[in-house]
Order: C-alpha cells, then structure tokens, then sequence
C-alpha cells in the first residue's frame, strides 16, 4: 500500500543522476489521520546508460556422451547468431547466448532438437524468436591400434614351408 520510486521521466542522455526518491500511497493508508511519511535517503544515485544493440553467436550447451563407440563430430544451430539489446556496457561484454541443455546421452545417429535460450540478465532482451533448432551430428568413431616394436613369433609353420621375409 505504500510503494517508493524514482522516475526517469525527462533524461535523454547517459550518465550519473541523483533523483528524488518518491512515495505513493493508496487511499486506504490515506485515511488515518495524522499521517506523516518520510523517505531516507532522500536521493538515489543512478546511472543511466544508452540502450544499444548486437549481433552474436549462439552456442549450444551440448551435455552427456554418446553410445559407446560413436562421438559427436559436429552440431549445426539455426540461426546461428541472435540480435540482443540491453545497456551499452552490458552489450559490449556479452560475446555470446548459450541455449539451454542439449543431452545427447545415448545417441548414435544424427539428432535435432529445438531448445530455449538460456537466461540472460534481466537487462538485455534476446529479440531473435525461440526456440532454435540444434542439429547434432553423430557418427561411429574412428577405431584403429597401430603396434608398434612387437616381436613376432611364428608358431605351426609346416616344415615344407620358409619364411623368407620380415
């Protein structure tokens, strides 16, 4: 019933502000009588920043591991790059979103699947629509063993054959 604020009202430009602290109040406090509010501090400092925009890149929080014996070669993420707005400095130091988890536990083939962004500061908006699409590209790994300095030993050699070379 009793509410404090400042109002931004008439500030077009960025920088540091000492505002007034107000207070309204409901009718219903109103109606006691004698009533006095005071309001401590008086004065808030707040800064006041341009509303900018940027372009960055999405990247998938990919997490779990694949059926034994197949690996993730790749992931595709459509789009791949999301337009955010919010304060200059905030948007100066986001180089990119992350979508929310992608759990590719157990998968042995290529897989989509469309996920949220994950939240970001309350400040910035992501204007691109959601959710995205993430394409995970699964394939068999790749096995091989190289034995390498083993001695070789020839056993069950009939005695009409030879072994002329290494």
């Amino acid at each position: 019933q009793i509410t404090a604020y400042v109002s931004l009202n008439g500030i077009s430009k960025a920088g540091e502000y000492n505002l007034p602290v107000k207070v309204h109040v409901t009718d219903e406090i109103m109606a006691y009588d004698p009533f006095e509010i005071t309001v401590k501090p008086e004065y808030i400092k707040v800064q006041v920043e341009n509303k900018d925009i940027k372009y960055v890149k999405i990247e998938p929080m990919i997490v779990g591991e694949p059926e034994h014996g197949y690996e993730i070669k790749s992931f595709e993420i459509n789009p791949p790059i999301a337009e955010i707005t919010g304060p200059h400095t905030m948007i100066e130091n986001t180089k990119m979103i992350y979508t929310e988890k992608v759990d590719v536990t157990g998968l042995a083939k290529k897989e989509s699947f469309d996920v949220k962004f994950r939240s970001l500061n309350k400040l910035l908006t992501i204007t691109e629509k959601e959710p995205v699409k993430v394409t995970v590209v699964i394939e068999p790994m790749q096995m091989e063993k190289l034995f390498e300095n083993v001695e070789i030993n020839i056993t069950g050699l009939k005695s009409n054959l030879i072994i002329s070379e290494e």
